[in-house]
């Protein structure tokens, strides 16, 4: 059902769902003395090919999905950055439904006792039994409000883990920290959050947030290709959510609004 989704978005879009939207964030840096840092925060609608929001704040702030309004009919997806129990239940209270990558360590999940329910122990009983799909159900918790949550995970090939944990132990070390042994089961698998229902297999919503990779090959296209000015920024704001555009004059507009040099440039970092 969803696989078919990228062949024909409009006919292909699951039945409660009419806007898919990808959420994702950078840092951008000015070249010069004072290395003065900024994050953009993108909201990307699949479907419609263009751009929904964007916001430009102190890169101190972090990813979060209260930068954006939704609304019913919305799907958003976004990567571990995200992974909060507040953003899940922002995104339902806007009734929105979510599609939120975890970190298996770190998410907290309750069951109906609101006893802690351990993801890490269940992946790795899941792996002892060669059992490669997990689903279970449980309560995320923000304060005095709660959501309730499905988990969906599932066992990278035996090659993907291997280079996921490859990249997990340069990561680790780049930031000259110790990695645990969880931290390094997990990266074989990827697991995800979800309000979708048991309509949807998982394989249908891990094939789809799968899609989420094209946010990020716009940041990485914008990083590689140009320079983005301070006074631009905003400009780059108004224009791009007022604007259907493609990628191809999405790169057009920001060469233009950086062209010049009459203002300081900014490189666009990871």
């Amino acid at each position: 059902m969803l696989s078919s989704l990228f062949s024909n978005p409009a006919s292909a879009l699951p039945h409660r769902v009419k806007n898919i939207l990808l959420v994702d964030t950078s840092i951008i840096r000015q070249t010069g003395i004072d290395q003065e840092q900024e994050r953009i925060h993108l909201c990307y609608s699949l479907n419609q090919n263009r751009m929904k929001q964007i916001k430009v704040t102190d890169h101190h702030m972090a990813e979060s999905l209260l930068y954006f309004t939704f609304e019913k009919g919305d799907l958003v997806m976004a990567d571990a950055g995200y992974a909060a129990a507040q953003n899940y239940i922002y995104a339902q209270e806007q009734q929105a439904d979510v599609i939120l990558r975890i970190t298996p360590k770190t998410f907290c999940l309750y069951d109906a006792d609101d006893k802690k329910i351990s993801l890490v122990s269940l992946l790795k009983q899941a792996e002892d039994q060669g059992v490669c799909m997990v689903e279970v159900f449980g309560i995320c918790r923000y304060k005095s409000k709660m959501g309730f949550v499905r988990v969906i995970a599932q066992k990278l090939p035996e090659e993907q883990a291997r280079k996921a944990k490859k990249r997990k132990q340069r990561k680790v070390s780049k930031n000259q920290n110790q990695i645990t042994q969880d931290t390094l089961f997990c990266s074989g698998w990827i697991v995800v959050i979800t309000t979708l229902g048991i309509e949807y297999s998982g394989e249908e919503i891990l094939y789809l947030y799968r899609s989420r990779w094209q946010v990020e090959r716009l940041f990485k296209r914008l990083k590689q290709n140009f320079s983005i000015t301070t006074t631009s920024l905003q400009l780059f704001s108004d224009l791009i959510i007022q604007s259907s555009l493609n990628e191809c004059v999405l790169m057009g507009l920001i060469n233009f609004l950086g062209f010049g040099g009459l203002i300081p440039k900014w490189q666009i970092i990871f």
